[in-house]
Parts: structure tokens; C-alpha cells; sequence
């Protein structure tokens, strides 16, 4: 099957208008972070500009800031992905499974 751009596609909102690449894009990232199996990236925020996406919050790790960008690598309207993640315990504390995918228990 073809590979489609996303641009190229009349995209609509839920309200049915259409909706805008960036607009489609950031929903994308944010979604692919909501989805993520380790839960501290379910925190992160982002936000997408003129081809910029840029990831703003704070993850416990490294490790954790580095899969979170990641997980941005292949979207096709990013030109640049600005990784603003801080590393550090959370204000609520650091949880000790932090860094392990969350098992997803059916």
C-alpha cells in the first residue's frame, strides 16, 4: 500500500471543520505519549510549530527523556524535535519503577 502524507488528507476536528497539520501533529505526539508504557511520559507535554516540536515537563531519567524523543523521530511535518525535558525526582517523588514499562494486566 502507498504511503500517504498526512497533509495531504482533509483532516477534520471532532467539531468537523478542518483542522490544521500543526494542530493534527501536536494531537499525534501528545497521543504517542499518552500511550506510552512507562508512565512518567504520560506527564510530558509538547507542542508543535512551523516543523519544531518541542517537548517540555520533567522525567526521572535520562533514559526516559531520550525514549521520549524517540517516539518523535518519525513523524513526517517535524523538521526538529527541541527536547526541553529536565531530569529529576517528580514534586510528588521519585518512584522506584519509574524507568520499567508499565505491564498492562487483561
Amino acid at each position: 500500500m502507498p504511503s500517504v502524507e498526512a497533509a495531504a488528507l482533509p483532516i477534520l476536528s471532532p467539531n468537523g471543520r478542518h483542522a490544521s497539520a500543526e494542530a493534527v501533529t501536536s494531537s499525534v505526539a501528545q497521543g504517542r505519549l499518552r500511550k506510552s508504557p512507562y508512565v512518567p511520559l504520560r506527564n510530558v507535554s509538547c507542542s508543535f510549530r512551523e516543523g519544531v516540536l518541542t517537548l517540555c515537563g520533567r522525567v526521572p531519567s535520562y533514559y526516559l527523556k531520550q525514549i521520549a524523543q524517540s517516539l518523535m523521530s518519525d513523524l513526517p511535518a517535524v523538521r526538529e524535535i527541541r527536547n526541553e525535558l529536565s531530569v529529576g525526582p517528580s514534586r510528588q517523588g521519585r518512584s522506584p519503577d519509574a524507568r520499567r514499562p508499565e505491564t498492562v494486566k487483561e
